[in-house]
């Protein structure tokens, strides 16, 4: 083999590499349709949530989204509990805000929190919690969720 040839893979290689690298490191916290598991006493709710893990991915969360599946959601962990502070700046549909604590019980609610499209936004402070569930406005009351119910799957599988 030539060294030109050589190089030439050589490049290519490290490029399929640095490639995967960056997927890896985009999606490594990401993981989508994880069936949440919400215990209430008239039984078992299940919402497929996308998981996000990253300061990156909490910041942009359903930003700029149009719709979400009725049983969809999506599922903010954190790496500690402590008081967490949502808007809605650029959210296009209405959510319901469940707060999750470290023993996967919900210790908050914020429900119907209304779009925001241009400042200033209201923002919604919770109590210290690790984690974060957010459903369409209105799944709460559907579905009877309560402070004091308990949510599991809560890691990425």
């Amino acid at each position: 083999m030539k060294i030109e040839q050589y190089i030439i893979v050589v490049a290519f290689v490290l490029l399929l590499a640095g490639l995967l690298a960056t997927y890896v490191m985009n999606h490594a916290s990401r993981g989508f349709a994880n069936a949440i598991d919400i215990v209430t006493p008239s039984g078992h709710v299940f919402v497929s949530a996308e998981i996000v893990g990253t300061p990156g991915q909490w910041e942009q969360g359903l930003m700029f989204r149009k719709s979400l599946a009725e049983n969809g959601g999506m599922l903010f962990v954190f790496p500690n509990e402590q008081a967490r502070t949502f808007w809605m700046k650029n959210t296009m549909i209405p959510l319901d805000i469940i707060f999750i604590d470290s023993n996967s019980t919900i210790i908050d609610i914020k429900q119907n929190f209304a779009p925001c499209q241009k400042d200033p936004c209201e923002t919604y402070t919770s109590l210290p919690t690790q984690y974060v569930l957010e459903v369409n406005a209105g799944f709460v009351n559907r579905n009877n969720i309560t402070i004091g119910d308990h949510a599991y799957r809560l890691k990425p599988s």
